[in-house]
């Protein structure tokens, strides 16, 4: 998504603003705002957070924490920080422009209108408010209001490119080309250098059918600057309308040396490959067109049918299912599988899609509701980008989308955490170990436990064990310590509690899951006290985490790229329907409840039953436990993190997204990339 705000603008005057505070908070606000300027906004996060702490009273706080987030794609946590923020000074107009521009990308249009307007109430000439509120009256059509703040625009910032751009654009709306048109010619004259002016004037040129008007703009553009892949593509559909297939084939690969993944390219040049009998080449274009987009079914059915043409069958049949499983009704891919199992001798399956061909024929309220008259497939017909009607699998794409009068600011901030694939496993079960690790996103925390630290006290083991959620990677020699240590406790003919406590968990930690649960189990059955129990939930735990490492398709499948489809939730769902949980998470599950029933209080039962709740598919009860952790222990990030992934498969986006922001405000920095998705 294109950023329509202006995160410069804040930051630019951020240094500015504020210089009386106590001596703790100048100093976290200090070190914050340097991290923030080098755009590590994590740690800039953490620093504010910690003024915060100190002084809850104070805005500035509130509002650079709110800028870190927004820069992180956090636009609801952004948001909630700003409304903070001016519960404690209302008279911070950059605060009402911030949360203006979080509410504007979060599509609360009307809402972040009236913060503009505030902002605009005492700075009339904000040039970020009266360009982002101009948008909102171009998105509502509210011309009257528009007009009036592009004449505020051009009295102010006479130089301001931009302007121009969304007068022009409102012009074409209301069918005054001519208007649109000078209004181009004039950024021409303003900006001599800028090649955005003529890729805009050719769209209008050739929209209106004028196609040597709409060359020469694109020609001169590309004079100016030959890196724009929109004017190569652009002038790539013209060519291809007036049949220069050769240009515009050169066009389309001159846009795909620019930019590789450039889908529409991609799929316009597949299409005309396929067109001049170049298909192996086609199929190559579909490959990356389906990499970058898997959902899009016409580059799956036109790669199809020239898998059908060259006998790769196998392929042919797979893309043909994939496509009849969304569109079950779409007759030329029935008949193009038909066609594919004939020549492969596959009977069956010929006779039962022409039965079905022949029955979606015969019933003519099918064919009206189901089968809409094919659009005209002329030689030179094109389709939007965002059109995705089957019926129009011979089309290119002519990408309208592209003349973009919104973009005040495109910037591509480094080390935006928002933008990378993470895992969306939970956070995983706090258990006892010898060693701790540290992950360097989170703020470190001490987990205290009275029920648990009162259960060691009367084991009294030599070497304590600590409450933990990660453990790191130890050496060789390190290992070869504790796998001595379990040789000589082994060959001990009888083992007291605390010799069974040390033994197990050394165990766990050279990876013998199960002979460390059969030490628990033993002695829980023995003792029936609960810090076996607990010891067996976590183990069994592991021992699930274990079976679930070495399941390569989990790990590829459970990634931040197929979250919104919630494909590991149906599959979780699947598993539940048909009773194939894991034993061992089953097992962690059962003593995890029996646990809860016997540490009411205790945060580690609390937190690890509400995350085996989410584990198993009971969302709605996790979220239940788990709100009460994170009331608990406002501090545990781990708590928030796995509250707003049960949250989110409960269908409760909101909520989510908010614990999700709160999560990754406490340092757990693949929050960030997750909120990006579900936001």
């Amino acid at each position: 998504m294109n950023k329509k705000v202006g995160i410069a603008f804040l930051l630019c005057i951020v240094a500015t603003l504020f210089a009386q505070a106590q001596v703790d908070t100048n100093k976290a606000l200090s070190v914050g705002r340097n991290a923030l300027h080098f755009k590590d906004y994590l740690l800039s996060i953490r620093y504010f957070s910690s003024a915060i702490s100190a002084s809850p009273e104070k805005a500035e706080p509130y509002f650079f924490r709110a800028l870190a987030k927004h820069s992180l794609g956090d636009y609801i946590g952004a948001e909630i920080d700003c409304d903070s923020c001016l519960i404690r000074n209302r008279f911070m107009y950059n605060a009402y422009f911030l949360r203006g521009i979080s509410r504007h990308a979060l599509g609360k249009d009307s809402l972040a209108a009236l913060d503009y307007e505030k902002v605009l109430y005492n700075n009339p000439d904000h040039q970020g408010a009266l360009h982002n509120l101009a948008l909102i009256h171009l998105s509502n059509k509210e011309y009257d209001a528009l007009d009036k703040n592009i004449a505020r625009l051009e009295r102010f910032y006479p130089q301001y490119l931009p302007t121009y751009f969304i007068h022009s654009g409102s012009m074409l709306e209301r069918q005054d080309t001519t208007t649109a048109i000078s209004l181009l010619e004039k950024v021409k004259s303003l900006d001599a250098l800028s090649s955005e002016p003529y890729r805009l004037l050719s769209s209008i040129y050739y929209s209106k059918n004028k196609i040597p008007e709409a060359l020469k703009e694109l020609n001169g553009g590309l004079a100016l600057n030959n890196k724009d892949k929109r004017l190569y593509t652009l002038r790539g559909i013209i060519n291809y309308k007036i049949h220069n297939i050769r240009e515009a084939l050169e066009d389309y690969t001159q846009a795909i040396s620019i930019d590789s993944d450039d889908r529409t390219a991609r799929f316009n040049r597949a299409q005309l490959r396929m067109r001049v009998g170049d298909m192996n080449a086609a199929i190559e274009d579909y490959d990356v067109v389906l990499a970058i987009e898997p959902k899009d079914q016409i580059p799956r059915f036109n790669r199809g049918l020239l898998r059908k043409e060259l006998g790769i069958y196998k392929g042919a049949v797979s893309d043909f299912d994939a496509i009849l499983k969304s569109y079950p009704t779409f007759l030329p891919a029935l008949m193009a599988r038909a066609e594919t199992h004939k020549s492969t001798g596959n009977e069956s399956g010929y006779k039962k899609d022409i039965r079905e061909i022949t029955r979606l024929q015969q019933l003519a309220a099918t064919n009206r509701a189901a089968l809409p008259s094919s659009p005209a497939q002329d030689e030179d017909a094109t389709r939007s980008e965002q059109d995705q009607n089957i019926e129009k699998f011979r089309m290119l794409i002519h990408n309208s989308s592209s003349t973009d009068f919104t973009s005040l600011y495109n910037e591509n901030n480094r080390g935006e955490l928002q933008d990378r694939e993470v895992s969306l496993d939970a956070e995983p079960l706090l258990r006892l170990s010898f060693y701790e690790f540290l992950q360097t996103d989170a703020i470190p925390i001490r987990i205290r436990d009275k029920a648990v630290e009162r259960a060691l006290s009367n084991l009294n083991p030599d070497i304590t064990p600590q409450i933990v959620l990660y453990t790191p990677s130890l050496s060789q020699s390190m290992i070869a310590e504790h796998l001595q240590r379990i040789d000589s406790l082994q060959k001990q003919s009888t083992l007291t509690a605390r010799d069974a406590l040390v033994l197990a968990i050394d165990l766990e930690t050279t990876k013998d899951f199960d002979s460390a649960n059969t030490i628990y189990n033993t002695r829980y059955n023995d003792t029936k006290d609960p810090l076996w129990l607990l010891l067996r939930s976590t183990g069994n735990y592991l021992s699930y985490r274990s079976e679930q490492t070495s399941d390569q398709t989990t790990k590829q499948e459970n990634k931040t790229k197929d979250f919104l489809g919630k494909s590991s939730y149906n599959k979780l769902d699947a598993a539940l329907k048909a009773g194939q949980l894991s034993p061992h998470l089953q097992q962690a599950f059962n003593d995890s409840k029996q646990l809860l029933t016997l540490w009411q209080e205790s945060l580690v039962a609390m937190y690890n039953h509400g995350t085996l709740l989410y584990h198993v598919g009971q969302y709605q009860e996790a979220v239940k436990v788990l709100t009460q952790v994170c009331r608990k222990d406002p501090t545990f990030a781990a708590a928030f993190f796995n509250l707003a992934l049960a949250q989110y498969a409960s269908g409760d986006i909101l909520s989510g997204s908010q614990n999700m922001s709160l999560a990754g405000s406490k340092g757990i920095s693949r929050a960030y990339a997750i909120l990006k998705r579900m936001q």
